[in-house]
């Protein structure tokens, strides 16, 4: 890193209600953002991920987005300049955060801040970039395509989880056939309708969920029949069940969550 570290690393720390939208903008340096408690939803262009306290995500420089507090938020957010001589992923990535890392951050936005002498700051990004080059990349997020007739599928699912219709069914809106749209998710998203579309119910799941909604109305709320059918698709999506999620990702971050490798077919 040059001699510049107060320049060229910035901290951000505020808490923000349920709600709360931080509009579409983008910055010189790239961010790591993290909650210290509530649940996050990032969107650029092409993608949406859903942050909550046991991950942070990674966002380039120059790269737009969009922040929504999906619950009350306590945000804690490093900004890096490019100069500063550290290497983060080049693409946004959302990122485990180990009880280390977390620590880490917490120390970095103290000192960025100048709330404690800066002098412990290199040492500390050094450790952070440590940490983050070696935390698991998480897989759910949410890849949204450019093409004008998934779009408005995309947006409507977006907006309404608990909407079944399969892709037969967005035939008729789309006046596609259902083999085109086949081919289309998987180009413009790398997964299949069926597996976009529950990383968009995991994703509504785990806001909800943080809120402190019961398991049973989540279930409901996301078009699930019995909770026995939602549960069994989070905890083989997430490798925990979902009444365990709010207090693993609050109480200790070390119980962070595995995102299975398998898709859904």
């Amino acid at each position: 890193m040059s001699s510049g570290e107060k320049r060229e690393v910035e901290a951000w720390s505020k808490d923000y209600r349920s709600g709360h939208t931080i509009p579409e903008h983008n910055h010189a340096r790239g961010q790591l953002l993290y909650a210290v408690s509530g649940v996050m939803r990032v969107r650029t262009r092409r993608g949406a991920w859903t942050v909550p306290p046991s991950r942070a995500i990674w966002i380039p420089p120059r790269v737009r987005h969009e922040v929504r507090m999906a619950s009350a938020v306590a945000m804690r957010t490093l900004y890096v300049h490019p100069d500063a001589g550290f290497h983060f992923p080049s693409g946004c990535q959302l990122l485990e955060v180990s009880p280390l890392l977390r620590e880490l951050i917490l120390a970095g936005v103290r000192n960025a801040s100048g709330r404690v002498g800066t002098d412990r700051l290199p040492k500390i990004l050094a450790l952070i970039e440590a940490e983050v080059s070696s935390a698991a990349r998480i897989g759910l997020h949410v890849s949204l395509p450019e093409d004008l007739r998934l779009r408005p599928i995309c947006e409507t699912l977006l907006r309404k989880p608990s909407v079944r219709e399969n892709l037969r069914g967005w035939t008729r809106k789309t006046s596609s056939s259902e083999r085109t749209l086949l081919r289309l998710f998987q180009q413009e998203t790398g997964v299949s309708y069926r597996h976009w579309r529950q990383q968009v119910v995991l994703s509504e799941a785990i806001a909800l969920l943080d809120r402190k909604v019961p398991v049973k109305r989540v279930a409901k709320q996301l078009g699930y029949r019995s909770v026995s059918a939602f549960s069994l698709m989070f905890q083989q999506a997430l490798g925990q069940r979902p009444g365990q999620f709010g207090r693993t990702s609050k109480s200790d971050p070390s119980q962070v969550m595995r995102i299975s490798a398998r898709k859904v077919r």
